[in-house]
């Protein structure tokens, strides 16, 4: 999985593999940066009532796809290994993204400041 900053959006591309476990169509999610409000270094707390469709989930070691639950859609693809990233969102198909990436405190800055960035654009 690879993220990059693109003008006014994020740009988070899936390979073969993790569109395959995530049921997700595309290998391109894009998110405008001004749809997500807050940007987390963390994992949020996972809920006993969410349907996966589609997906793939194994307790401990692996959860991806689409999910749905309380907070409404949410996007899912961590393992527990690495560091992780939550995006919360308006306006998108997913309330929420939570992703497994290689360096999350320095990509929430890099989100933070892109976000911060393209507000000053607007004024």
């Amino acid at each position: 999985m690879k993220l990059a900053i693109q003008d006014d959006r994020l740009e988070i591309r899936l390979n073969f593999w993790e569109r395959l476990f995530s049921g997700h169509p595309g290998d391109v999610m894009t998110i405008l940066l001004e749809h997500i409000e807050a940007v987390m270094p963390e994992v949020p707390t996972m809920h006993w009532d969410e349907w996966r469709a589609p997906g793939i989930y194994l307790p401990g070691i692996f959860k991806a796809g689409t999910y749905y639950s309380r907070q409404g859609c949410e996007f899912w693809y961590i393992t527990p290994q690495s560091d992780h990233l939550t995006l919360n969102l308006r306006d998108e198909s997913f309330q929420r993204v939570i992703l497994n990436v290689p360096d999350s405190k320095t990509l929430v800055q890099a989100i933070v400041q892109a976000i911060d960035h393209a507000k000053q654009s607007l004024i």
